[in-house]
């Protein structure tokens, strides 16, 4: 597995900032547990208590403009928890950079009773740290602009041979967001069906000439795309819908890729006919179905937007094909589609 990081270099540098919010406190009457109203010194005394995290962050949070309704209500999602995540688990880490990071912890603060006329008094707090991974459904496939900077699900080649470079024909590839990859038990896939997609890549040759050929297909290559957004300026719209040239100063991008499929490609080219005006046109089409699993040596987020750090993931595709201009050696084309992590 070879891992890849990306940064974008055009923006300022977003320096340390911490926003920290409680947004779920819970009153626990100690006598309900403990009948001694006095902890006596050396002995263990246990309080068991349970609490239920919100699947959703209180409205007021996400006080800003936001480009549309769907933006706002995502803003408003329980976020997953994001870096240091070798806290948690051994050995893994989550693609994410050291800037950014989501951290839960319980605060728990034992208080002693005082009089009416005085304040409570703290006797002792501590912190604890937890992951959370919260439930979230698959949404709808995005609506892609043709320029979009981290997508392209359409390109078109244009096939030459020779020392004059003669025009062999159009190779166009396509594709469309895959079902999403569920995560059933954790952050980390736990077996081989679970945390997998299938990428389907449509093919299609239109040859200048009716004696030309299709080219040969040789390899395909697939590689995960975990690219995390983040700053110190609320996000006015999805990040990964437009480019840096709408973002903020104060807004950048980091992303890590992992290979995931290699393998040798072989496909069968179907001929067909169209008419085109008084002539029949003659093209070839094929499609390649790649499927992937995620490794479980990484943890997974899954997909999510929030005011300051979002989670987007991407599956590039690369298809290896015999050039005609070339004896040896091949040319290469690619696609990357968005898909989904989420968790059931």
């Amino acid at each position: 597995m070879t891992t890849e990081t990306d940064n974008l270099d055009n923006h300022l540098p977003v320096s340390h900032n911490t926003l920290r919010k409680t947004f779920l406190r819970v009153d626990f009457p100690v006598e309900e547990s403990v009948p001694e109203t006095i902890l006596e010194p050396k002995e263990i005394h246990r309080i068991p208590f349970s609490f239920v995290v919100p699947s959703h962050i209180p409205a007021q949070m996400c006080h800003h403009t936001c480009a549309n309704c769907q933006v706002h209500e995502e803003h408003l999602q329980l976020l997953p928890s994001l870096g240091k995540i070798s806290q948690y688990f051994e050995n893994t880490h989550d693609m994410s950079p050291s800037e950014a990071e989501i951290t839960y912890s319980i605060k728990f603060s034992v208080v002693e009773k005082m009089s009416n006329a005085e304040w409570p008094k703290i006797l002792k707090e501590t912190t604890y740290p937890i992951y959370i991974l919260p439930r979230r459904s698959e949404m709808a496939p995005l609506l892609l602009a043709p320029e979009s900077r981290y997508y392209k699900i359409r390109k078109e080649k244009c096939l030459k041979k020779g020392i004059l470079r003669s025009e062999v024909g159009t190779l166009v590839l396509s594709t469309f967001q895959p079902l999403g990859i569920e995560l059933c038990r954790g952050p980390q896939p736990q077996n081989s069906i679970e945390a997998s997609t299938t990428v389907r890549i449509n093919l299609r040759f239109d040859p200048a000439r009716e004696k030309e050929l299709p080219p040969h297909m040789v390899s395909s290559e697939i590689k995960l795309k975990a690219m995390t957004f983040f700053g110190m300026e609320p996000w006015f719209s999805f990040p990964d819908h437009s480019g840096p040239s709408a973002w903020g100063s104060r807004q950048t991008y980091w992303s890590e890729t992992i290979s995931l499929h290699l393998e040798d490609c072989f496909i069968n080219w179907r001929k067909q006919a169209k008419a085109e005006g008084s002539d029949l046109a003659l093209f070839y089409t094929a499609s390649v179905d790649i499927s992937i699993a995620l490794p479980d040596t990484l943890a997974y987020p899954p997909t999510f937007h929030s005011c300051f750090i979002s989670r987007a993931y991407a599956l590039k595709t690369i298809l290896s094909y015999q050039d005609h201009s070339k004896w040896r050696g091949s040319a290469s084309a690619s696609l990357t589609v968005p898909v989904q992590i989420y968790v059931s």
